[in-house]
């Protein structure tokens, strides 16, 4: 019975590492959809506000000068 306390309470880095790596993958997949989300937004956006579905506005004449001289 040699053994210290600490290493009895401390899990091995395996453990751990198994323990991590679900939620790990878990937060990558989230992100990316996260991520996929926001650009498709962004696009949906674009499409929204492009310039060929906005009214064209009436612009006056501009006025010409006379000049005869």
């Amino acid at each position: 019975m040699n053994e210290n306390p600490l290493e009895i309470l401390i899990p091995p880095a395996k453990v751990l590492l198994s323990f991590l790596t679900f939620p790990i993958m878990v937060g990558i997949v989230v992100v990316e959809n996260v991520i996929r989300e926001i650009q498709e937004s962004g696009t949906t956006s674009e499409e929204i506000f492009r310039g060929d579905r906005l009214p064209i506005l009436p612009f006056p004449e501009p006025k010409e000068e006379m000049n005869n001289e």
